[in-house]
């Protein structure tokens, strides 16, 4: 029988998931909490593990949980023994579902195209957003060392990051930690080496007592990935003698790619340092060169979220592309100067190879003198061509004839309607508005075709947390509630006390509109109601923010010839295998069946912000009489016909 440390018996819900060290179950009856237990080989390997709990138990830093509760730390509250044997420890749980690891976030080809399960929610972020999460992962680095806390294992894959950009550390039970009353340390026993602090290069971590300033460097490397593309500060184009030396022989010297010293620059197609402002640099400086010879140099956690948000706090949108963002202060956009550097080192289709050897050209042979040759009468070689044509055409021109039809042009879908809409101000949920007075005006909504716009302005402490990110349009249609990302969107006003935007949505889906900002704090506001006409609709009300799987069919259209018309609109444009046979329906082979491309794409597209394009579009295609289905890449957008 499993017991907690407090008293009284642990009863176990489903196996969670599962790592090296241990195994998470759900607790019955306490949905905030979940399970570790360690496996045996790892308690038999660690004979200390029962003591580190108890001092951990013992000693909770003081911001385990931020003032809002949000989990900062997975940190044991509470050890569980079988029997008289200590076996694991209960931690708060963390909703994985809204929240994705930092490096899927940093990596920007992972944050635009998610992999299934992915966060979904991150495929419009921008700088903006990046910065916020490199603002509270310094934060909760400062919440450890004031603890006297080292983290050790500072890795991507321990910051767990969500939907607003709030941080959490977990794996906290191999952080190092003393206890206050013996001073005994418990080691962090493992690490990356990505992330390890020069000093403790070939160092044996599992018996040496860390200090808080290799966090620090960790700390700085994380930053660099986040607020230049994912890139790594010791990687980039090598301009010295010889081969690149290996990341730890760089960060053993100083020399990163951001650097006043050394021969390592930055990467083609990712920003150098006039993305950030002067204060920001020094941080870097002291943090990965000068910190490399004398580690106490490093910044500390707090200087970093100072100097980070005060660069949140004045930053402007590129009007080339509203989706770069960058320090009001910048001449110019860093991020369009390093798409045009990308393109200039791409390279070349068809180049040939850089030192390829000249071409052998064969030297000319000596030809006999021949015999005078009596000379053919040719016929001029238009003749030929014209009889081939003749003959080919006389077999080809009715097909291409069958093929190429005059379709009349269909007559236009019928606008959708927008009714209720009016400025409506909300004033935030009431656990906030006393501690956080604030306010979101949402004013009166307009519709233009397809384009529904929306602008809101939200004020008081705090309030732009979220940054952008934390707008979000919610559809209620007959078949479930449809997350809608924006098409556009244009900053108004952003800095702590004031954030305001224009945000464009596609209003395909017939149903009631609500809008917020920071759901966590404002409750969901109607906007009004859009109505569409509409044969077919097929939210993916499951899925997560952002995700292309909502369509709508308008308009079902019979042709002469057994064909069929289809005005559709949605997210995610159908790719060939888009209109299949139905189950019930014969197939020759699984061949024919997949390569199917009945379709005609002769629609107009509407790019949305990231990787969820917005389509309207009309599909013709031979039907016979055949049951077909319009699927779109994934089973929640079938349409049957």
């Amino acid at each position: 029988m499993l017991t907690v440390g407090t008293g009284g018996e642990l009863r176990l819900g489903p196996a969670v998931d599962r790592g090296g060290q241990g195994e998470l179950f759900a607790v019955s009856g306490r949905p905030d909490l979940v399970f570790k237990r360690i496996h045996d080989a790892e308690l038999a390997r660690d004979a200390a593990w029962p003591d580190r709990l108890r001092v951990m138990v013992a000693h909770p830093p003081a911001g385990v949980r931020d003032g809002q509760g949000h989990v900062l730390l997975a940190w044991p509250s509470d050890y569980v023994l079988d029997g008289d044997r200590c076996v694991g420890f209960l931690m708060p749980r963390l909703d994985i579902s809204r929240t994705a690891e930092l490096h899927l976030l940093a990596n920007p080809s992972d944050r635009r195209s998610p992999a299934p399960g992915g966060p979904h929610w991150a495929v419009q972020w921008t700088w903006r957003e990046l910065l916020h999460t490199a603002v509270n992962l310094a934060a909760a680095v400062r919440v450890v060392h004031d603890s006297g806390v080292v983290i050790g294992d500072f890795q991507e894959r321990n910051v767990l990051v969500d939907q607003t950009a709030l941080v959490s550390l977990v794996d906290c039970d191999s952080m190092q930690v003393a206890d206050p009353d013996t001073g005994r340390v418990f080691h962090c026993t493992v690490g990356r080496p990505e992330y390890t602090a020069p000093e403790l290069i070939g160092a044996d971590v599992a018996n040496v007592r860390r200090e808080p300033s290799s966090d620090l460097f960790a700390l700085a490397v994380h930053i660099h990935q986040i607020l230049f593309s994912g890139a790594h500060p010791f990687d980039g184009l090598w301009t010295g003698s010889g081969e690149k030396p290996r990341r730890d022989r760089l960060a053993a010297k100083g020399w990163y790619a951001n650097g006043r010293k050394g021969p390592l620059r930055p990467p083609p197609g990712v920003p150098g340092f006039e993305l950030i402002t002067a204060p920001v640099r020094d941080l870097f400086d002291r943090a990965l060169a000068e910190g490399a010879r004398r580690p106490e140099r490093r910044p500390t956690a707090a200087e970093w979220q100072a100097a980070l948000r005060e660069l949140a706090a004045d930053l402007r949108s590129c009007r080339a592309d509203r989706t770069h963002v960058h320090p009001r202060e910048a001449a110019s956009c860093p991020w369009c100067a390093a798409e045009r550097a990308r393109s200039e080192h791409a390279p070349p289709e068809h180049a040939p190879p850089e030192h390829a050897p000249p071409a052998r050209v064969p030297a000319p042979r000596q030809v006999a003198a021949a015999a005078p040759v009596r000379r053919r009468r040719r016929w001029p070689a238009w003749v030929g061509a014209f009889a081939v044509l003749a003959t080919v055409g006389a077999f080809a021109v009715p097909k291409v004839a069958d093929a190429v039809r005059t379709e009349p042009t269909p007559p236009d879908i019928a606008a959708p309607r927008l009714t209720g809409a009016s400025t409506r101000t909300v004033p935030a949920k009431a656990q906030f508005q006393s501690a956080y007075p604030s306010t979101l005006r949402i004013e009166r909504a307009s519709l233009s075709g397809f384009r529904l716009t929306v602008s809101f302005d939200a004020r008081g402490d705090y309030v732009s947390n979220p940054g952008f990110r934390g707008a979000r349009l919610l559809v209620h249609t007959r078949r479930g509630l449809v997350d809608v990302p924006p098409m556009k969107l244009e900053p108004i006003a952003s800095d702590q006390k004031h954030i305001a935007a224009r945000l464009t949505y596609p209003a395909h889906l017939p149903g009631d509109y609500d809008f917020v900002f920071n759901r966590d704090r404002f409750p969901w506001t109607r906007i009004g109601r859009v109505d569409v006409p509409a044969v077919a609709v097929v939210p993916n009300a499951n899925g997560a923010f952002g995700t292309p799987a909502s369509w709508t069919l308008f308009r079902k259209t019979s042709l002469p010839g057994g064909r069929l018309r289809l005005d559709v609109g949605g997210y995610g444009r159908p790719g060939d295998s888009c209109l299949l046979p139905t189950k019930s329906e014969p197939k020759t082979t699984e061949r024919e069946y997949q390569n199917q491309t009945y379709f005609t794409w002769n629609g107009t597209t509407s790019m949305a912000v990231g990787n969820a394009p917005f389509y309207r579009a009309t599909l013709t295609f031979p039907h016979k009489s055949r049951a077909f289905r319009f699927y779109c890449g994934i089973s929640e957008t079938e349409i049957p016909l």
